[in-house]
Protein backbone atom coordinates (compact mmCIF):
# COMPACT_ATOMS: atom_id res chain seq x y z
CA UNK A 1 0.00 0.00 0.00
CA UNK A 2 2.88 2.20 -0.19
CA UNK A 3 4.05 4.33 3.14
CA UNK A 4 0.84 3.06 5.00
CA UNK A 5 -1.75 4.90 3.13
CA UNK A 6 -5.53 3.46 3.69
CA UNK A 7 -7.12 3.41 -0.06
CA UNK A 8 -10.66 3.10 -0.76
CA UNK A 9 -11.61 0.12 -3.27
CA UNK A 10 -15.00 -0.75 -4.15
CA UNK A 11 -15.97 -4.00 -2.83
CA UNK A 12 -16.30 -5.97 -5.87
CA UNK A 13 -12.45 -6.22 -5.35
CA UNK A 14 -12.60 -7.67 -1.98
CA UNK A 15 -14.05 -10.70 -0.18
CA UNK A 16 -17.66 -9.42 1.62
CA UNK A 17 -18.26 -12.53 4.88
CA UNK A 18 -19.18 -15.69 3.17
CA UNK A 19 -19.54 -15.06 -1.03
CA UNK A 20 -19.77 -18.20 -1.74
CA UNK A 21 -22.85 -19.20 -0.11
CA UNK A 22 -23.93 -15.79 0.01
CA UNK A 23 -23.40 -13.83 -3.39
CA UNK A 24 -23.15 -10.59 -4.15
CA UNK A 25 -25.40 -8.95 -6.70
CA UNK A 26 -24.32 -6.02 -9.07
CA UNK A 27 -26.04 -3.91 -6.51
CA UNK A 28 -23.46 -4.56 -3.95
CA UNK A 29 -20.75 -2.60 -5.93
CA UNK A 30 -21.78 0.05 -3.89
CA UNK A 31 -21.26 -1.15 -0.33
CA UNK A 32 -17.27 -0.10 0.10
CA UNK A 33 -14.31 -1.82 1.95
CA UNK A 34 -11.29 0.13 3.54
CA UNK A 35 -8.30 -1.95 2.31
CA UNK A 36 -4.93 -1.28 4.50
CA UNK A 37 -1.38 -2.81 4.86
CA UNK A 38 -1.10 -6.54 4.90
CA UNK A 39 -0.49 -6.76 8.66
CA UNK A 40 -2.88 -3.77 9.71
CA UNK A 41 -5.93 -4.99 11.95
CA UNK A 42 -9.01 -5.95 10.49
CA UNK A 43 -11.03 -3.38 9.05
CA UNK A 44 -14.69 -3.06 9.39
CA UNK A 45 -16.64 -4.02 6.07
CA UNK A 46 -19.62 -2.46 4.90
CA UNK A 47 -21.78 -5.27 3.32
CA UNK A 48 -25.44 -5.43 2.18
CA UNK A 49 -27.68 -7.41 4.79
CA UNK A 50 -29.11 -10.76 4.55
CA UNK A 51 -32.51 -12.26 5.96
CA UNK A 52 -30.46 -14.54 8.72
CA UNK A 53 -28.63 -10.95 9.89
CA UNK A 54 -32.46 -9.48 11.17
CA UNK A 55 -31.47 -11.01 14.34
CA UNK A 56 -28.02 -9.30 15.26
CA UNK A 57 -29.41 -6.22 13.43
CA UNK A 58 -32.38 -5.66 16.28
CA UNK A 59 -30.32 -6.41 19.11
CA UNK A 60 -28.01 -3.77 18.01
CA UNK A 61 -30.56 -0.87 17.16
CA UNK A 62 -32.42 -2.16 20.17
CA UNK A 63 -29.50 -1.49 22.41
CA UNK A 64 -28.49 1.56 20.75
CA UNK A 65 -32.00 2.62 21.19
CA UNK A 66 -32.31 1.98 25.12
CA UNK A 67 -28.43 3.82 25.27
CA UNK A 68 -29.14 6.67 24.07
CA UNK A 69 -32.99 7.42 22.45
CA UNK A 70 -35.52 6.05 25.12
CA UNK A 71 -34.31 7.67 27.80
CA UNK A 72 -35.40 10.87 26.73
CA UNK A 73 -39.06 9.44 26.15
CA UNK A 74 -41.95 8.33 28.26
CA UNK A 75 -42.22 4.58 28.90
CA UNK A 76 -45.17 4.70 26.22
CA UNK A 77 -43.16 6.50 23.99
CA UNK A 78 -39.79 3.86 24.63
CA UNK A 79 -42.59 0.70 23.71
CA UNK A 80 -43.72 2.06 21.07
CA UNK A 81 -40.29 2.90 19.66
CA UNK A 82 -38.96 -0.82 20.29
CA UNK A 83 -41.84 -2.67 19.30
CA UNK A 84 -40.90 -1.71 15.88
CA UNK A 85 -36.96 -2.87 15.94
CA UNK A 86 -37.96 -6.35 16.54
CA UNK A 87 -36.19 -8.96 14.26
CA UNK A 88 -39.52 -10.19 12.60
CA UNK A 89 -40.22 -6.37 12.15
CA UNK A 90 -37.15 -6.29 10.75
CA UNK A 91 -37.17 -9.36 8.68
CA UNK A 92 -40.48 -7.43 7.69
CA UNK A 93 -39.27 -4.41 6.58
CA UNK A 94 -36.79 -6.37 4.66
CA UNK A 95 -39.03 -8.68 2.77
CA UNK A 96 -40.50 -5.38 2.05
CA UNK A 97 -37.61 -3.71 0.06
CA UNK A 98 -35.73 -1.54 2.57
CA UNK A 99 -32.01 -1.83 1.66
CA UNK A 100 -30.42 -2.38 4.58
CA UNK A 101 -26.33 -3.08 4.88
CA UNK A 102 -24.24 -4.02 8.18
CA UNK A 103 -21.14 -3.19 9.25
CA UNK A 104 -19.25 -6.22 10.06
CA UNK A 105 -16.28 -6.54 12.19
CA UNK A 106 -14.84 -10.27 11.84
CA UNK A 107 -18.04 -12.04 12.03
CA UNK A 108 -19.49 -9.32 14.51
CA UNK A 109 -22.24 -6.73 13.27
CA UNK A 110 -21.32 -3.54 14.34
CA UNK A 111 -23.23 -1.25 12.44
CA UNK A 112 -26.72 -1.18 10.49
CA UNK A 113 -28.12 1.28 8.10
CA UNK A 114 -31.03 1.40 6.16
CA UNK A 115 -32.98 3.01 3.29
CA UNK A 116 -36.90 2.96 2.42
CA UNK A 117 -37.80 3.20 -0.84
CA UNK A 118 -34.26 5.32 -1.67
CA UNK A 119 -35.89 8.64 -0.30
CA UNK A 120 -35.69 8.23 3.71
CA UNK A 121 -32.75 6.49 5.89
CA UNK A 122 -34.67 4.64 7.94
CA UNK A 123 -31.97 3.54 10.33
CA UNK A 124 -28.22 4.25 11.36
CA UNK A 125 -26.96 2.95 14.15
CA UNK A 126 -23.37 1.82 15.35
CA UNK A 127 -22.09 0.06 18.14
CA UNK A 128 -20.69 2.43 21.37
CA UNK A 129 -17.69 0.09 21.05
CA UNK A 130 -17.08 1.67 17.64
CA UNK A 131 -18.44 4.89 17.23
CA UNK A 132 -15.82 7.18 16.32
CA UNK A 133 -14.12 5.62 13.19
CA UNK A 134 -16.19 6.74 10.72
CA UNK A 135 -18.50 3.36 10.28
CA UNK A 136 -21.78 5.93 10.01
CA UNK A 137 -20.59 8.05 7.64
CA UNK A 138 -19.45 5.26 5.42
CA UNK A 139 -22.85 3.53 5.96
CA UNK A 140 -24.38 6.41 5.02
CA UNK A 141 -22.30 7.77 1.78
CA UNK A 142 -23.15 3.73 0.37
CA UNK A 143 -26.82 4.32 1.13
CA UNK A 144 -26.65 7.55 -0.18
CA UNK A 145 -24.63 6.79 -3.68
CA UNK A 146 -27.19 3.43 -3.99
CA UNK A 147 -30.13 5.83 -3.82
CA UNK A 148 -28.70 8.45 -6.16
CA UNK A 149 -27.70 5.86 -8.87
CA UNK A 150 -31.29 4.35 -8.81
CA UNK A 151 -33.66 6.87 -8.98
CA UNK A 152 -33.29 9.27 -6.63
CA UNK A 153 -32.87 13.07 -7.86
CA UNK A 154 -31.28 14.49 -4.95
CA UNK A 155 -33.25 14.97 -1.80
CA UNK A 156 -33.09 12.12 1.71
CA UNK A 157 -34.98 12.34 4.59
CA UNK A 158 -34.71 11.61 8.10
CA UNK A 159 -36.03 11.85 11.18
CA UNK A 160 -33.31 12.41 13.75
CA UNK A 161 -33.58 11.77 17.76
CA UNK A 162 -32.10 14.82 19.63
CA UNK A 163 -29.25 12.57 20.21
CA UNK A 164 -28.11 12.21 16.29
CA UNK A 165 -28.82 15.72 15.38
CA UNK A 166 -25.39 16.75 15.25
CA UNK A 167 -24.69 14.05 13.38
CA UNK A 168 -26.56 14.14 10.74
CA UNK A 169 -25.62 17.30 10.07
CA UNK A 170 -21.77 16.74 9.67
CA UNK A 171 -23.51 14.83 6.84
CA UNK A 172 -24.70 17.17 5.18
CA UNK A 173 -28.41 17.08 6.86
CA UNK A 174 -30.56 20.12 7.60
CA UNK A 175 -33.39 20.55 9.87
CA UNK A 176 -36.89 20.75 8.42
CA UNK A 177 -38.73 22.03 10.90
CA UNK A 178 -39.44 21.86 14.23
CA UNK A 179 -39.69 18.65 16.59
CA UNK A 180 -42.20 16.25 15.83
CA UNK A 181 -44.27 13.33 17.88
CA UNK A 182 -46.32 10.70 17.64
CA UNK A 183 -47.38 7.75 19.90
CA UNK A 184 -45.25 10.14 22.17
CA UNK A 185 -41.95 9.07 20.22
CA UNK A 186 -40.55 12.94 19.24
CA UNK A 187 -38.02 13.15 16.67
CA UNK A 188 -36.60 16.33 14.63
CA UNK A 189 -37.52 15.79 10.50
CA UNK A 190 -33.90 16.56 8.52
CA UNK A 191 -33.89 16.97 4.84
CA UNK A 192 -29.96 15.55 2.99
CA UNK A 193 -30.86 17.16 -0.59
CA UNK A 194 -28.31 18.60 -3.72
CA UNK A 195 -30.24 21.62 -4.46
CA UNK A 196 -30.02 24.31 -1.27
CA UNK A 197 -33.86 23.94 0.12
CA UNK A 198 -35.86 27.25 2.04
CA UNK A 199 -34.91 26.64 5.41
CA UNK A 200 -34.34 29.24 8.47
CA UNK A 201 -30.67 30.34 7.85
CA UNK A 202 -30.32 29.92 11.81
CA UNK A 203 -31.22 25.79 11.33
CA UNK A 204 -28.51 25.49 8.98
CA UNK A 205 -26.03 27.17 10.87
CA UNK A 206 -27.08 24.92 14.24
Amino acid sequence: MGQGLEQMYWEANTPCRDEQTHPRSSDDLFSRVLVVEENAEPMVTICPARLDDADAISALVTESAKAFITPHYSATGAAVLLEGMTAGETRVRMERGFRYIVAVDGDVIVGVGAMKENTHLYHLFVAATHQGQGIARRMWEDLRDHALAHGNTGRITVNSSRYAVPVYERFGFFKDGGITEKNEITCQPMVWQTVPHETDVEDRQI
